[in-house]
């Protein structure tokens, strides 16, 4: 067992929509507050934009100012919440940010997208061989946050070389590493067969610590 488990993210960027004041339902319901949305947009080194779903208590909103088109720095953890249908099935999994601190830059400070996290590895991962020899796995990271009393299951991926090394890992191991958070839009096929535009968010794994 963990006894220190690791999530924290920092972020620079800036607030791409309006603020939303209220959340979904079962994000209040596991973190206990009303929370306002944010949508942040960090910029990539090679010009692309994640956009990174954040849950902001509403005064720490109104006491910075913050709001649409600025540019704000912000440190939190990343977590998971489950949506749930009328079957008390898992529909959806929410994969958001809760900040802990949010404060306005200067719009000349650079973008920053940082991750650490230390956990276990919930499940054998999944391995797909890309062109060019090229490989990828993904996983899901069990982490603990031992205050709150919140586990999350955070989406995870590696590449290439970093996949190589993490697929020889067996569920319950333990995995400490950094990377960055983000997000990625696909096509989902409904059982109607119409086409559905969604994002995925997941943590790239650059370097284990």
């Amino acid at each position: 067992m963990i006894e220190n488990y690791e999530n924290r993210a920092e972020f620079i960027g800036t607030i791409a929509e309006k603020v939303q004041q209220q959340s979904t339902y079962e994000i209040i319901q596991q973190e206990r507050a009303l929370l306002c949305r944010v949508v942040l947009c960090v910029q990539r080194p090679n010009g692309k934009n994640d956009r990174i779903e954040v849950m902001v208590d509403r005064e720490e909103l109104k006491r910075h100012r913050i709001g649409k088109g600025l540019k704000v720095s912000l440190e939190g953890v990343i977590r998971t919440c489950n949506e749930y249908n009328n079957l008390g099935r898992i529909e959806h999994v929410f994969v958001y940010v809760r900040a802990r601190k949010i404060h306005r830059v200067h719009t000349d400070t650079l973008d920053k997208n940082q991750v650490v996290l230390t956990g276990n590895l919930a499940q054998t991962p999944s391995i797909w061989s890309l062109q060019k020899g090229r490989s990828r796995i993904n996983f899901n990271l069990c982490t603990k946050e031992l205050q709150d009393g919140i586990t999350s299951f955070i989406p995870c991926v590696a590449k290439d070389r970093m996949a190589d090394i993490l697929c020889e890992h067996t569920p319950g191991e333990e995995l400490s590493f950094k990377g960055r958070f983000q997000s990625r839009d696909y096509i989902k096929i409904l059982a109607t067969g119409q086409k559905q535009r969604k994002t995925a968010f997941e943590v790239i794994v650059d370097k284990l610590i």
